[in-house]
């Protein structure tokens, strides 16, 4: 179904912790020996796409598998509100720690990645330059994150505007698409409040107590829910304009956008779609 004789270029949509799932396609490809040339990422697409285009694959994996809630909410370096909740400032370590390459020049494969500039209000493909500010700008959510400022732009999440990089893949000179929409099965307020308690004890009661406000929206949930289901909107319009050949849709209903301790379900998920569609 893959041809061996054209250019594969592979685009990972945004959509949180979910977005680990794209570490299960990644896998899935390698394991078939499907050679990726080209890549675009969207936010959480963004940092895992970096990722394998540095060639530091096998790390990323492991980080993550060994992801607790504990590590998770350490590097949550909660600041005054002025731009947003969370400086970034330890996100941005891990950043660097995950991706072995300071410029898009120095990747092993080709990456872009997207933003959006509050400045002039449009998209910014962001393709050459420093690397890790890029992907802090592509992960940037508006009110939580603080943005990059950049030139004279401010950049947040490109997931606002393109959650969904198939264009850009595309202009890059890929010639078959595949593409990673996460949007299927984001959860809403409405899903959350009936579904998602925090433990008893420890980090994680802490962690999802702040998040969910035991079972009322909070800032944190209706940010992040408003954000998901403007991208739910955003990518039903662009697949409308912009097909892959392979569109990857994982049922990811019990992760929600915040949870990356839960890493397996969305792994495994990522690779099953994959595998069973190969």
């Amino acid at each position: 179904m893959i041809p061996k004789d054209k250019k594969i270029g592979l685009a990972l949509g945004g959509g949180g912790a979910k977005g680990l799932a794209h570490i299960g396609v990644l896998q899935a490809l390698e394991d078939k020996g499907i050679k990726v040339d080209f890549i675009a990422g969207s936010s959480i697409g963004a940092l895992v796409g970096a990722s394998y285009a540095s060639g530091n694959f096998p790390y990323l994996k492991d980080y993550v598998e060994n992801l607790t809630a504990r590590k998770l909410a350490s590097l949550y370096d909660i600041t005054l509100p002025l731009s947003g909740m969370v400086s970034g400032t330890k996100v941005e370590k891990v950043i660097k720690e995950l991706i072995t390459a300071n410029s898009f020049g120095e990747l092993k494969t080709p990456f872009s990645t997207n933003a959006l500039d509050l400045v002039s209000e449009k998209e910014i493909i962001l393709k050459e330059g420093d690397l890790i500010s890029a992907i802090r700008a592509s992960i940037s959510l508006p009110g939580i994150f603080n943005p990059v400022s950049k030139d004279d732009m401010v950049l947040v999440d490109g997931g606002l505007v393109n959650p969904l990089p198939v264009d850009i893949v595309k202009s890059m000179g890929a010639e078959f698409i595949i593409a990673v929409d996460l949007t299927k099965s984001i959860n809403t307020v409405k899903q959350k409040q009936s579904n998602y308690k925090a433990s008893e004890g420890g980090a994680l009661s802490k962690l999802t107590g702040w998040i969910t406000g035991r079972g009322k929206p909070k800032m944190f949930d209706v940010i992040m829910s408003s954000a998901v289901l403007m991208q739910i909107e955003i990518t039903k319009l662009k697949l409308e304009k912009h097909k892959p050949d392979i569109l990857i849709q994982p049922e990811l209903s019990g992760t929600a956008v915040y949870e990356f301790h839960k890493h397996e379900e969305a792994i495994n998920k990522g690779y099953e779609e994959m595998s069973d569609y190969l």
